[in-house]
């Protein structure tokens, strides 16, 4: 029978120490307790903790220190890219959708400029956070509107920053301050997918 570390700790600690009488509740308690699980087949408790082994438990985020939820985690691997910042704005919904989608249409079916973001929020994402312009600068740098080519186009200052051509759209009036606004915020919110 094998017996895991708990188990055998409290049954070491039930065995009389240099003739001393053996505590027989302990005794009981560990050969009462499930040798797999550490629990007690009647209350479901560890003998130990007498706590439930199964249940969410109140414990402490060590990078944190707040205390955490109990909440089950889905299971699903995490890419390491954030969907949305602290601000809660993403891409597919706060500026693709609402912005791009109308105002960026040359850049969508064809590489106008060197750009082409496709036709959907993935694409589009895909082929600008992190990616290097014409001018070495990239399109957008996640946390960083100063250091993101596009946001230089949309406003007007790509000169100032290195680059070059028209501001966008071309040939379309300008974006407006909320549109300004949304892109600049969600760049700076670190760019959520």
């Amino acid at each position: 029978m094998k017996l895991s570390a708990t188990a055998t700790f409290a049954l070491l600690l039930a065995l009389p120490a240099c003739g001393t009488e053996k505590d027989e509740s302990a005794t009981a308690t560990v050969t009462a307790t499930d040798a797999n699980t550490n629990t007690d087949p009647m209350t479901g408790t560890d003998p130990m903790t007498g706590t439930d082994p199964t249940a969410g438990t109140d414990a402490t985020d060590t990078s944190t220190g707040e205390p955490t939820t109990g909440e089950p985690t889905t299971g699903e691997p995490t890419t390491g890219e954030p969907t949305t910042g602290s601000a809660g704005l993403s891409f597919a919904t706060d500026v693709w959708a609402p912005i791009m989608v109308s105002e960026c249409g040359c850049h969508q079916g064809g590489a106008s400029g060197g750009l082409l973001m496709g036709m959907d929020a993935d694409n589009a994402y895909a082929s600008m956070v992190n990616v290097a312009s014409s001018n070495g600068m990239n399109y957008v740098t996640p946390g960083d509107p100063d250091n993101s080519y596009v946001f230089h186009k949309v406003v007007g200052t790509q000169v100032d920053a290195g680059g070059g051509g028209s501001t966008m759209p071309l040939g379309a009036p300008a974006l407006d301050p909320a549109q300004l606004a949304v892109i600049e915020a969600w760049i700076a919110d670190g760019a959520g997918k």
